[in-house]
């Protein structure tokens, strides 16, 4: 094991390294002559005994195991969906309101538009439809006493 300069042990050793708790010989073991001199006895600590656990062995990335590694509870996901369609309903709920002018020329979303903005109060562009504009009758005549003046008279019928 080796020591960085600041004095504190390398504690990352891999398990395969470390010695095993029977090969550890007691401190009370260690004949006296072979200590160091200026160490006594009771001031020698062991060095710690990494041990291997028996682990299974991984195949894959940690995401990709079956083995979950917090507890999924019902209740909570539960919740957590009902946030997400939630959340979703929001969004489309301001889509149409961000294209309502749009969404109200056309037969199908005018409805919707409108309830949508008599509940959040904002204002729909009026009803245009051109093409249910029926022409029943036209009248065009030039106007006596002014000279290149036409007098124009229509009749239409709104569908």
């Amino acid at each position: 094991m080796a020591i960085p300069a600041d004095g504190t042990p390398d504690i990352t050793a891999h398990a395969a390294d470390a010695a095993s708790p029977e090969d550890a010989t007691p401190i009370d073991d260690i004949p006296v002559d072979v200590m160091p001199e200026d160490a006594a006895p009771s001031t020698i600590e062991p060095a710690p005994v990494i041990t291997a656990t028996p682990t299974r062995k991984a195949t894959g990335p940690r995401f990709l195991q079956r083995t979950r590694t917090m507890p999924v509870h019902a209740a909570r996901a539960r919740w957590q969906w009902v946030a997400v369609g939630a959340l979703a309903a929001l969004l489309c709920v301001q889509v149409v309101l961000a294209d309502r002018a749009r969404l109200a020329t056309q037969a199908g979303w005018r409805p919707v538009v409108m309830v949508l903005c008599g509940v959040f109060r904002c204002d729909v562009p009026t009803w245009h439809e051109p093409g249910a504009f029926t022409m029943l009758s036209r009248d065009v005549r030039p106007v006596i006493g002014q000279a290149g003046t036409l007098q124009v008279q229509a009749t239409f019928r709104n569908e």
